[in-house]
């Protein structure tokens, strides 16, 4: 696998303005990480190098230091932070001191009882902690640490604050939403439909965060009725033997492979409180409101396949996919053969790779998966 070089962090910035009170988006981020580390040398997380193509933390939280984002804490803070129980009851007992009581107990004695000075001069490295003005940075920037904490989209530190910063105040998971949502728009126009379902379940996500399970619930019903009909990146109804051709939808749900989603769906349901006569009311809306390129089944089959797969009624599920199957086999005979001759060679091909790969050694090597994927082409 081919490692991507990670832009210097001296280069990433050298374009770019700061975002908030002469903050670029990484020292925001480092404000975030503040109180993990210490004035003195520290072991830093791999992403500052991998991700952000930073080397020298250090000298960035000197930086924020000096400007004033950070400080120094308290004497008991290092304490707690710095000393095992262990350690303090070694300090303790140096001074003639009990040894008795909780962490806090202990430290409190020492402080009560030995030199701060002295103190201070064993415990050198102090740890950062934010003052009210790195505070104040923080909340208002708060999307940076989000975006960093969450992989959504190909939104990263930088591209959120840019799109944040141009567009009109608003909660920073409201611009998410609509950023996500114009995509999405961009997506159906090219036929990106896996691209979409990606989105469409992010932004559940994103609005289920905010206590909005009914904006969730339409998205993810979006989402499922592309899925449960098998319309996948440049999906064309014309050449549907070539479009479907790496799997029959009907399987798919068979399998309960909607089920990815399906334990959000039931999260939303539970949070709404809803009757399976009010859920099968709003995916109804939902996908009516929808024009596929192609159904493989019927609307009133996808929302009973949805309800059927909340109540784990898988033989349920499979007469509602022998009845869309015959169907789609009725009018599309030779796309049909056509799938059904692939998913026979696929199928074969996996079992004889299995078999050989169990006589070799008899342990089914991942490996092989690869191999299955390059005969077949």
């Amino acid at each position: 696998m081919e490692i991507q070089e990670v832009t210097p962090i001296e280069e990433k910035i050298k374009n770019i303005k700061p975002i908030c009170n002469g903050l670029y988006p990484h020292e925001v981020l480092a404000l975030y990480y503040a109180d993990r580390y210490t004035t003195g040398k520290n072991n830093h997380f791999g992403f500052w190098s991998y991700k952000y193509g930073i080397k020298d933390m250090d000298n960035i939280f000197r930086s924020l230091y000096k400007r004033g984002y950070i400080e120094t804490g308290s004497l008991e803070l290092t304490l707690k932070k710095s000393c095992r129980i262990q350690e303090l009851k070694d300090l303790l007992k140096q001074h003639n001191l009990k040894l008795s009581g909780k962490k806090d107990e202990l430290i409190q004695r020492l402080i009560n009882n030995v030199s701060h000075t002295k103190l201070n001069n064993i415990f050198k490295d102090k740890p950062y902690v934010l003052t009210d003005l790195g505070k104040d940075v923080l909340e208002k920037e708060a999307h940076i640490s989000y975006i960093h904490c969450h992989n959504i989209a190909d939104l990263d530190i930088w591209n959120l604050s840019t799109i944040i910063h141009e567009m009109p105040p608003m909660h920073y998971k409201s611009t998410i939403i609509r950023y996500l949502s114009n995509q999405c728009k961009n997506f159906l126009s090219k036929k990106l439909y896996s691209s979409y379902i990606s989105y469409k379940i992010q932004m559940a996500d994103i609005v289920l965060e905010e206590n909005m399970p009914q904006r969730a619930l339409k998205f993810l019903l979006e989402a499922s009725y592309y899925i449960l009909n098998g319309i996948e990146n440049y999906f064309d109804n014309t050449q549907l033997q070539e479009s479907l051709s790496h799997f029959i939808p009907y399987k798919y749900a068979l399998n309960g492979l909607i089920s990815r989603d399906i334990e959000r769906i039931i999260n939303c349901k539970n949070l709404l409180a809803l009757s399976e006569t009010q859920l099968k009311e709003i995916a109804s809306n939902t996908f009516s409101s929808i024009k596929l390129p192609f159904n493989f089944f019927e609307i009133d089959e996808c929302i009973n396949i949805i309800i059927l797969d909340i109540e784990n009624k898988k033989k349920d599920i499979n007469k509602i996919c022998n009845i869309a199957e015959e169907r789609f086999k009725a009018t599309y005979t030779n796309e049909y053969n056509e799938i059904l001759n692939y998913h026979n060679l696929y199928e074969s091909s996996v079992e004889q790779l299995k078999k050989e790969a169990t006589e070799k050694n008899n342990v089914y090597d991942e490996e092989w998966e690869k191999e299955i994927e390059e005969r077949l082409s």
